[in-house]
């Protein structure tokens, strides 16, 4: 009988311990109940000992217990509602987290999942996320908020997996838990005991959730796109026009290197077209290229410039509405939304978009809209509807930048035991990761025309991952060969 099955073969969840910590889950959290993986390769051989140990002692800082919290169904079981216990403390019965250690006697090469890992790339390059699930969760583990509920198990899993020359280390838990910044507050967190700092270990928000204030301040009907909310008409035609589009299109989700030369050469020339006579506008880095995937897919996708273009930008609010200097580990993005004809984007040269973008996130990110953001979010799901701006036959796009989180900036080099890779055959440095993905990061959500920047890399090259239509694919890459011939020339 596997880990889960020897839980839930009692039908009731666990038994309340006493001095456990009971705390609610917010309802918003329970649109994310799957499993968030994530996959991070190092060119060393990494002490799974020393990585552990320095978990644990994380485990015991301020309220950085709360990472072992156990999930919990509140009340009637029918009404599908969920709570933290949180343990006073952990032992080797009630442990913190569950960390698997998997030993191979050959070089990661020689595996043949490990071994199809991306990285090291010189130039463009486009590679699939999927088929790396065996690397990590097993038959049996939780993969739903509702799993958890039925068992005593903390929320994190390790998976460590040691060749000769490398290691991989494979993370799961409910997106429910975290998103990728609450992930880096984490990450950063549990670098800064391993390397012997805990003085920088930041200190973690109190227990109550800071969230929940949000839906109480700013009406619902103060969010600028409140009347672009679907009705419960507009959702079923929405979910059906999906269903056609999905039976007719072959779905693939890839990890796209794109060279730092390009993307600075594409934001040069974007900021060129902007028109002189106006104010100087700012558009990042993550602006431009955001948009020029946009276009690139609608391009390719060959759709009806009628339509409408339903960009969802997602944002961290945390320096925003939350309380400041402590660290947030639980759900803070929400979307900032870009609605404008697929006519106009296909016509106009790229900053037109680009400015388009910037200027939904100024807008939106503003803490009146966030708080009537969460007021409408709350409304919504108290009368059994999503929470979908748009049209019913948009074309939905969306996206999440996960390059603040600093995902290649992660030091585990004093539990580097032997070196792997040489640093002549290597951009990373060692103890860094030189691969960082999501191998469920969309199909978690069922997402589709959904991209995220994972971030940049050692060399200055950026890393992103989309689940697309083939076809897009293919024009994607024709953009990107381009680029890697000769980037000024590269036609956009």
């Amino acid at each position: 009988m596997n880990i889960l099955e020897r839980f839930k073969s009692q039908k009731v969840p666990p038994a309340t311990v006493p001095t456990d910590t009971v705390v609610p889950i917010y309802e918003i959290d329970y649109l994310s109940h799957k499993t968030m993986e994530l996959i991070m390769r190092f060119d060393d051989v990494l002490d799974p000992a020393k990585l552990q140990q320095s978990l644990r002692r994380l485990l015991e800082i301020g309220n950085w217990r709360k990472l072992g919290a156990r999930v919990r169904v509140k009340g009637d079981p029918a009404e599908n509602k969920y709570e933290y216990h949180i343990p006073e403390q952990y032992d080797d019965v009630r442990q913190g987290f569950i960390y698997r250690v998997s030993k191979h006697s050959g070089s990661i090469n020689s595996h043949p999942t490990a071994a199809r890992l991306p990285g090291h790339k010189n130039g463009t390059a486009t590679s699939s996320s999927q088929d790396f699930g065996e690397l990590g969760l097993q038959p049996g583990d939780p993969r739903h908020l509702v799993d958890w509920a039925y068992t005593d198990l903390p929320q994190l899993f390790f998976h460590h997996i040691a060749f000769t020359d490398a290691t991989v280390i494979f993370m799961t838990y409910p997106h429910s838990m975290m998103d990728a910044m609450g992930h880096s507050t984490f990450l950063r967190a549990w670098m800064a005991v391993l390397h012997g700092r805990e003085h920088e270990v930041p200190e973690l928000s109190s227990l109550e959730d800071h969230r929940r204030p949000l839906a109480e301040r700013t009406p619902a009907k103060n969010y600028l796109l409140y009347d672009n909310l679907l009705s419960r008409l507009g959702l079923m035609l929405f979910l059906f026009n999906r269903f056609i589009e999905d039976i007719w299109a072959t779905k693939e989700e890839r990890i796209v290197c794109v060279p730092g030369e390009f993307v600075r050469e594409l934001r040069a020339q974007t900021l060129d077209e902007l028109d002189p006579s106006k104010e100087k506008q700012f558009l990042s880095e993550n602006d431009v290229i955001l948009a020029w995937f946009t276009r690139t897919i609608l391009s390719a996708a060959k759709t009806s410039g009628k339509r409408s273009l339903i960009l969802m930008n997602w944002f961290d609010i945390r320096s925003t509405v939350l309380p400041p200097k402590v660290g947030h580990i639980f759900n803070a993005v929400i979307p900032a939304h870009t609605m404008v004809p697929i006519s106009e984007v296909l016509k106009q040269p790229l900053a037109f978009l680009a400015t388009q973008i910037r200027h939904s996130l100024a807008q939106q990110r503003a803490p009146e809209q966030i708080e009537a953001w969460y007021s409408m979010v709350a409304a919504r799901l108290k009368q059994g509807l999503f929470p979908l701006v748009g049209t019913s036959n948009g074309f939905t796009t969306t996206y999440s930048s996960w390059h603040t989180s600093g995902l290649f900036r992660l030091d585990l080099s004093p539990a580097v035991t032997q070196q792997g890779l040489p640093l002549d055959q290597r951009t990373n440095k060692i103890g860094y990761p030189s691969c960082v993905f999501s191998p469920n990061c969309f199909s978690m959500l069922r997402l589709r025309n959904a991209g995220c920047c994972l971030g940049k890399d050692e060399e200055g090259n950026w890393w992103f991952q989309w689940l697309l239509r083939k076809r897009e694919w293919k024009k994607i890459e024709e953009y990107l060969s381009q680029a890697d011939e000769d980037t000024s020339k590269t036609s956009l």
